[in-house]
């Protein structure tokens, strides 16, 4: 069936089938857990005046120089690379982001 509308990429609350009794488990089908593993620690940022609170997306309230230091993305994959890019902004003002990665490169 295709996926209309803004949410076709939802991640699914519906639990597994016991194929036994044919009842639901407790056990969804899609599983999201934290991972155990700390992460990379990365600078996150910088924030900007719009922001209303940086420290709400920061990780053990690690808030330093305009940025966030955390080890993981906000659905709890660790990061494995911090990456750091310079750029022009559309008002030809040089601007920087920094991010972390649970994978790939930069």
């Amino acid at each position: 069936e295709d996926c209309e509308g803004e949410y076709c990429n939802e991640i699914t609350t519906e639990f597994e089938v016991d194929t036994k009794t044919l009842t639901f488990t407790d056990e969804y089908v899609c599983p999201i857990y934290e991972a155990e593993e700390k992460g990379v620690e990365c600078f996150v940022g910088p924030w900007l005046d719009a922001d209303e609170s940086p420290l709400d997306d920061c990780q053990d309230d690690a808030f330093e120089y305009n940025f966030c230091k955390n080890r993981k993305t906000k659905s709890g994959r660790p990061f494995v690379r911090c990456c750091s890019f310079v750029y022009l902004n559309y008002a030809m003002d040089d601007s920087c982001l920094f991010v972390g990665i649970e994978e790939g490169t930069c």
